[in-house]
């Protein structure tokens, strides 16, 4: 097995490895089985690390965090945004180390994918209804220069999102988070997903959560309030 361009992939000499054990003794079987359950765990973490490379959340309460608050926030698994323009703060960590040298931030529709190695496809959402109209790196606007963190800018992606570019890149270790402001704007409902786009692995993955604008509820007056004339 060559590493870079595999000749023969890891998993295949798994199985090789699992079939030759099995036609020696009962101690053959036995390391059959232990290769079996290391093979089957494996996959599943690295099925695992590329289906969810980041975890993801929105923070619910802003001003907890710019409060000082960094622990024990109130965390979401779903971006609710109303109409108009709106703020949020996200915080994205690796579940491995890495860097970044550029990131992207955008919202996506998701649809049945027509090709055999994938169920979903997503497509950038209507920049008419919902789009991304802002982002910032939070350690980087507060103490980026006294900290020598990596410079960190933005711009439009011309898809309705924002690329953030890093100079130098950013190293991560597993575990680190990193915080981002996202200013967004809706101009009428619409349900999908938000989506993370950044590298592992020397590779560009993705994270995406649900997300929807909702519209105002329409006010109504309490039945026990009269209006004096």
């Amino acid at each position: 097995m060559i590493k870079g361009n595999h000749i023969i992939p890891w998993w295949v000499w798994g199985i090789m490895s699992i079939i030759f054990a099995s036609t020696l003794t009962d101690w053959g079987a036995v390391a059959a089985i232990v290769s079996a359950m290391i093979l089957i765990g494996t996959l599943c973490y690295r099925w695992r690390i590329i289906k969810s490379p980041f975890r993801m959340h929105v923070i619910t309460n802003i001003t907890d965090f710019q409060n000082g608050k960094r622990h024990n926030l109130a965390l979401s698994n779903n971006m609710n945004i109303t109409i108009g323009d709106d703020v949020k703060l996200i915080r994205v960590i690796p579940r491995r180390a890495t860097s970044f040298g550029k990131i992207n931030i955008r919202f996506v529709n998701r649809k049945l994918s027509m090709r055999f190695d994938r169920i979903w496809r997503y497509d950038s959402a209507d920049a008419n209804i919902i789009k991304v109209t802002g982002l910032e790196d939070v350690d980087f606007r507060e103490k980026g220069e006294e900290w020598g963190r990596s410079y960190f800018e933005s711009e439009e992606d011309g898809l309705g999102g924002f690329s953030g570019i890093y100079s130098p890149a950013l190293s991560i270790r597993q575990g680190d988070i990193v915080w981002y402001y996202v200013w967004v704007k809706g101009t009428g409902e619409w349900n999908g997903f938000i989506s993370f786009e950044g590298t592992l692995d020397n590779r560009r993955v993705y994270k995406r959560i649900k997300a929807r604008v909702n519209m105002p509820r329409p006010f109504s007056m309490p039945e026990h309030v009269h209006i004096v004339e």
